[in-house]
Order: structure tokens, then C-alpha cells, then sequence
């Protein structure tokens, strides 16, 4: 699925591959009716996908939404369950610390293959499991938040 959305984020289609990662290629194939495999090779496959991201901005944008609200909760219930463990007075040693010492083996393991290894896709799943650690213990940038924002607007919703 990764060279689809690759393929329609590098062709200004970023609703729509979105879209592909968060409900997977077949579900959007199925609500646009279009293979999107297909439409990729072509200019006026392109041209075509366009117009269903314009047709569909609706459907495209509070998926997004949603998408986001899962995320941002998600990564509120781990953050409160470490919170939980912390605070405890019968976690133990590992329990209390376990977070910690996996982040600092994601961080480092993923700074040794930055340091090593010459193919792009595995810098960028080094530099995505690092950032996604990083963005668990420092929270996502004032980008990240307007981009919300954004979203939230468009949708019709607020932020």
C-alpha cells in the first residue's frame, strides 16, 4: 500500500492518500469507484482523481478528522497509563521503567541505522519509529496543531 499513497502524495493528492492509509485502498477504491492503481498511470487518471478529491473533499476531510481524534486519543491513553505506573506504589522497577528503556533502544538503534544504512525506505522507517518516540515523550509541534486546526475548520468542526 505504501507506493500507492507515496504516489498520490507526490501528486498533490494528500486527502486522498491519507485517506488510503487511514481506511486502507480498497475501502476508498470501492467509495470513489476508481482503481486507483490504474488511475496513477495516467494523466488523466490523475486528472481524474483530482476531481473525486473535490467531489469527495467532504467525506476525505472528517476522515481525516476522525482519523486525528483517534490518534490524539490514543496517545492520551498511553501517556495517562504511564502516568498511572509512575504514580503507583506497586509498579514495579521494570514496570516504572520499561517505557523508558524501549524509547532509548528505538532512539539509538534508529540513529545506528541512519548512520549505516545507504537505502532511503530504511532511513525513513529509522527516522519515523524516532520521531514517533520523540512525539510520545515531547507531544507533536505548533505544525502538527495548526494543521489540526485546519482540518477541524475545513470539516466544519472547531479547534
Amino acid at each position: 500500500m505504501l507506493p500507492i499513497v507515496a504516489t498520490l502524495l507526490a501528486q498533490g493528492l494528500g486527502l486522498l492518500g491519507n485517506a488510503v492509509m487511514a481506511k486502507g485502498k480498497d475501502v476508498i477504491e470501492e467509495k470513489l469507484g476508481i482503481d486507483l492503481e490504474a488511475a496513477v498511470q495516467t494523466e488523466e487518471g490523475l486528472q481524474n482523481l483530482r476531481q473525486l478529491e473535490v467531489n469527495h473533499e467532504q467525506f476525505l476531510l472528517t476522515n481525516a478528522l476522525e482519523n486525528r481524534k483517534l490518534d490524539v486519543a490514543n496517545v492520551t491513553n498511553a501517556r495517562d497509563s504511564n502516568v498511572r505506573i509512575q504514580e503507583s506504589g506497586n509498579a514495579s522497577w521494570l514496570a516504572k521503567n520499561a517505557i523508558y528503556i524501549i524509547a532509548f533502544i528505538v532512539i539509538i538503534g534508529g540513529g545506528v541505522i541512519l548512520v549505516t544504512s545507504k537505502e532511503a525506505d530504511v532511513r525513513m522507517a529509522a527516522v519515523s519509529c524516532i520521531t514517533l518516540v520523540l512525539g510520545f515523550f515531547y507531544g507533536t509541534t505548533q505544525q502538527n496543531r495548526a494543521k489540526d486546526s485546519t482540518i477541524a475548520s475545513l470539516a466544519g468542526g472547531s479547534k
